[in-house]
């Protein structure tokens, strides 16, 4: 993924999990670079073989000599800044824009930094990516339009009026509210970039454990992480109004084929689980100004009601313990993803459970509430891991891995006696034992392929659910179109 061109054309650096890679224009095998942590994003690479790339999962920038393989962090997190993406280096190979995300909402946009500095100059205000141009252009987007304007490279700064280039270019979510756009531009000029189709683009894909198709729930919209009751007969899942942008939990009774929207509020509503009695819905908001975590009465009647709150970590809500007593939650910190348990009773006082220097995030509790399975980055590359559950560290049990080759998203068969998970496309299965002292893992068994829809950062992100009984996969799928996307190419815009 994320393809950037070495500065003579010659090759082409990409990301492969978390492993940077080059290969020649001319052929032969891809060579490695380095491991980046976290999983690899986008980059850029000078003449002095200086490559920038960004951690996928932290949103750090890390600067990697090309030659030699060395990463270190290029800088660190500013002020309220949460991620670093889309660095581009300019002519002089010192100086690069990246696109910076944080807190409060107008420090996001466009910067300029250096090498060589910790300051950063902002350059316009964005939430997507911007291309240099020669002489003297930066592209950038606002809204789906994509705008041009005089920039002056001495002083890193633009000039004169913003003019249209063009409108109604694609754009994905890389991390709400931050959208990717799909355009890029070379330094002479030329533009290729792909139009925004009207139509929506997933739907919700019935599969069995071979990968055959069973049918499909609903019709086409934007879905984001599913959720199964653990009768199986009702759905939460959020959808993304294609005006306002933001999502909204809603119902699909999966016996009688309705849809009942949950939540209302205008900011961003994702990441449901149920409870174990189907009564209640506890979710993801960020209508307070970061997420935070609310739980509604799935009838739909009543407020919705924080169960979590309070400044300065992103908090995702991950799963529902089979006894109904604790919720499974990921904070996001700079540079850090944690896994914490927010105990349902008592003074409510959340409790770190994986609080390492190692990313750990996406868990999920055994039926019987004895293991914690969650996805880690602590050997270098993403596998999942089985840990015992208890909120006293002194009494931990034990860790396993259990993935081999890669993994994400562990789900639990109901009766705790299989284990799945998702790296890549491809689905695993793993019979698993866990009622005994210790946890055991028999040896991962790929399923089936299958396109799923996500986003560039998987925390918050879910696009598949397994049923009770392990035999069928509900998966968000890409809309299947007759022809293939275009892309259109502009030639003389300047």
């Amino acid at each position: 993924m994320f393809p950037f061109w070495s500065p003579d054309g010659r090759q082409i650096a990409f990301v492969s999990g978390a492993t940077l890679k080059k290969v020649d224009l001319s052929g032969g095998p891809p060579v490695t670079i380095c491991e980046i942590p976290g999983g690899g994003g986008f980059g850029t690479w000078n003449r002095d073989g200086v490559i920038l790339v960004v951690s996928k999962l932290t949103g750090l920038l890390y600067r990697v000599d090309a030659a030699n393989s060395e990463i270190k962090p290029l800088r660190s997190f500013a002020e309220g800044e949460t991620s670093q993406i889309w660095p581009q280096f300019l002519p002089d190979g010192n100086h690069y824009l990246y696109f910076s995300s944080g807190n409060p909402p107008y420090q996001q946009g466009i910067y300029a930094a250096s090498l060589d500095s910790n300051e950063r100059r902002f350059i316009v205000a964005t939430n997507a990516n911007a291309a240099y141009v020669e002489p003297g252009q930066l592209l950038f987007m606002k809204g789906d339009v994509l705008m041009a304007q005089p920039f002056d490279l001495r002083n890193l700064k633009l000039q004169g009026e913003p003019r249209r280039v063009t409108d109604q270019v694609e754009r994905l979510e890389i991390r709400n509210p931050i959208m990717g756009a799909i355009f890029s531009a070379s330094p002479n000029g030329v533009l290729a970039w792909r139009r925004r189709n009207s139509s929506s683009d997933s739907t919700l894909q019935w599969l069995d454990r071979s990968g055959k198709k069973l049918g499909v729930v609903g019709e086409a919209a934007d879905y984001s992480n599913p959720s199964l009751s653990s009768d199986n007969r009702k759905l939460a899942v959020a959808i993304r109004d294609p005006q306002t942008k933001t999502r909204d939990i809603w119902i699909i009774d999966l016996l009688r084929g309705t849809k009942t929207r949950l939540t209302f509020d205008p900011a961003d509503d994702m990441a449901a689980v149920w409870s174990p009695d189907g009564t209640r819905l506890a979710f993801t908001s960020n209508r307070l100004g970061q997420r935070d975590i609310f739980q509604k009465l799935s009838d739909g009647s009543g407020p919705d009601d924080l169960l979590l709150g309070g400044k300065g970590e992103q908090k995702f809500v991950e799963d529902w313990s089979s006894d109904g007593k604790y919720l499974l939650y990921d904070t996001q910190l700079p540079a850090a993803l944690h896994i914490n348990v927010l105990p349902l009773a008592g003074d409510r006082k959340p409790v770190p459970l994986v609080a390492t220097e190692f990313i750990a995030h996406q868990g999920q509790l055994s039926p019987n509430g004895r293991w914690l399975a969650y996805r880690s980055l602590e050997s270098g590359r993403s596998e999942v891991f089985v840990r015992g559950f208890t909120l006293d560290a002194a009494q931990q049990r034990g860790k396993w891995q259990v993935s081999t080759t890669g993994g994400e998203l562990p789900r639990w068969r109901g009766d705790g006696k299989e284990l799945f998970y998702h790296f890549g496309s491809t689905f695993f299965a793993v019979d698993v034992k866990t009622e005994g002292a210790s946890f055991e893992a028999g040896i991962p068994k790929p399923l089936f392929d299958a396109a799923t829809v996500t986003n560039f950062n998987s925390g918050g992100s879910t696009p598949f659910v397994v049923t009770r009984d392990g035999q069928r996969f509900l998966v968000i799928a890409p809309v299947e179109r007759e022809t293939g996307e275009p892309l259109e190419v502009l030639v003389n815009w300047r």
